[in-house]
């Protein structure tokens, strides 16, 4: 949860450092050109990049881990591609200037990364008793919009952005920096379809308690495995909280 928020926190520090094409809405057709003067700002990303690249990796490698012996879901195997697609997105759009795309992907992504886990953190409060059936159904709610408004419907436009340019001016780009903004442009759009399937199945648990006031871990936390955190954040034995599920499912 911590390093959520530190990232979110990181990259709006960048953004309100004189990054003004950022709140430039209306001229981002212009702003995301892959043009040679942008490499007179990359020493400034530069170091947000290469440390947003280390998280990517450690989360690789975390899942990898995580899910060793236990890969039996697709959400599973979601949660490992949307990890090398990270990194394959954001080491190329570093080298040939697209970062300023994943600049605001990064400003999207983070302040619904961290929804979700607080979401999480408030989910196992409320287990305990210690949040109210009000508090946690807002929660639920606000989570859910929050993923569809920014990584649904703000990153859509980010690339549909990235599209018209490449489609107005692709031809007008040297070979190699044509095959890398191609890679990137439907690379992106594949990152799109993940945040697209998640927030359905984000509708489901939120749909389930606000209807009926009850929850189950839904299928991210199934993707994560991470039955053992959440039922050490509860203070009970995972292997028993598996055992009620199960019995819950079959009554």
């Amino acid at each position: 949860m911590t390093c959520y928020v530190f990232q979110c926190i990181l990259w709006w520090v960048y953004a309100f450092g004189g990054e003004f094409w950022i709140f430039d809405v209306a001229g981002w057709d212009k702003h995301l050109e892959p043009v040679p003067e942008l490499d007179l700002d990359r020493p400034h990303v530069l170091p947000y990049y290469v440390f947003y690249l280390g998280y990517a990796f450690h989360s690789l490698v975390k899942d990898v881990r995580r899910c060793a012996g236990n890969f039996n879901s697709a959400m599973q195997a979601m949660f490992l591609f949307h990890h090398v697609l990270t990194i394959f997105l954001v080491t190329l759009s570093i080298e040939y200037r697209c970062w300023r795309a994943g600049v605001l992907t990064r400003l999207l992504f983070g302040p619904a990364d961290v929804g979700v886990y607080a979401g999480k953190v408030m989910i196992a409060a409320h287990d305990k008793g210690l949040v109210s059936k009000t508090v946690m159904g807002t929660t639920y709610f606000c989570v859910t919009c929050m993923w569809f408004v920014l990584r649904v419907f703000g990153y859509f436009f980010v690339i549909y952005t990235l599209h018209t340019i490449y489609i107005a001016k692709g031809d007008q780009f040297e070979i190699n920096l044509w095959r890398v903004s191609t890679a990137l442009l439907y690379g992106s759009w594949t990152m799109w379809t993940l945040q697209v399937i998640w927030a359905v199945y984000l509708v489901g648990p939120t749909y389930r308690f606000l209807r009926y006031g009850g929850r189950g871990y839904d299928a991210i936390d199934a993707g994560q495995d991470v039955t053992k955190e959440i039922a050490k954040a509860k203070g009970v034995d995972a292997d028993v909280s598996s055992e009620d599920e199960v019995e819950k499912k079959r009554q």
